[in-house]
């Protein structure tokens, strides 16, 4: 190769190569963006909290089956959670639990089941609702999930089980977030596809 030859295929490489980081960024990503609003024992707001965190891998799963007809959709629960289990914040005494907000359809057990979904009409869908803390802990991973089960059941019919098994169909591990015993938490998790 001339020093030529190196000279020009340097040039095009340092040319081109903003492309190629741009087409690899290139794609359709899913995210959440959360927002955590912890009321004071008044009803007022004590403290909100935002954050981001992304589908996960059985998440994207969990999507291709569905948009492939393999899976039937169930319902929406979220999760806020004490990632080492320890911390006793939704349970009862001595039992750890996770707090867990789902539909009214829910045919499990929820801490609470005001689950509401929203079409944001932009290519993006909003999960809210909310939850009082049975014990005082303290919460550091987060997550959504989405029901599915045979194709062959309709929506409406589908109690499914949890093929985004227990990572979520979103997921993330967020700076600890200290919780008083009866302190409410408003969720709000807008998903969005860009």
């Amino acid at each position: 190769m001339t020093r030529t030859t190196r000279a020009v295929t340097l040039a095009l490489t340092l040319l081109l190569l903003p492309l190629a980081v741009k087409a690899a960024d290139e794609g359709i990503h899913v995210r959440g963006q959360w927002v955590l609003t912890f009321y004071d024992s008044d009803g007022g707001i004590e403290r909100v909290v935002e954050f981001e965190n992304a589908l996960t891998q059985t998440g994207a799963e969990t999507l291709a089956a569905i948009l492939s007809r393999g899976a039937a959709t169930g319902e929406w629960t979220i999760i806020l959670a004490h990632n080492a289990g320890t911390q006793n914040v939704c349970g009862t005494v001595g039992v750890p639990a996770a707090c867990t907000i789902g539909e009214p359809t829910y045919a499990g057990s929820l801490t609470s089941t005001d689950l509401a979904i929203t079409n944001l009409m932009d290519g993006s869908f909003e999960l809210s609702g909310s939850v009082v803390a049975a014990n005082a802990g303290t919460i550091d991973k987060v997550d959504t999930r989405l029901l599915t089960c045979a194709p062959t059941f309709s929506p409406d019919l589908c109690e499914g089980a949890d093929i985004s098994g227990g990572g979520g169909f979103t997921a993330t591990f967020i700076a600890p977030e200290a919780v008083s015993e009866g302190q409410g938490i408003g969720v709000k998790v807008t998903i969005s596809f860009n």
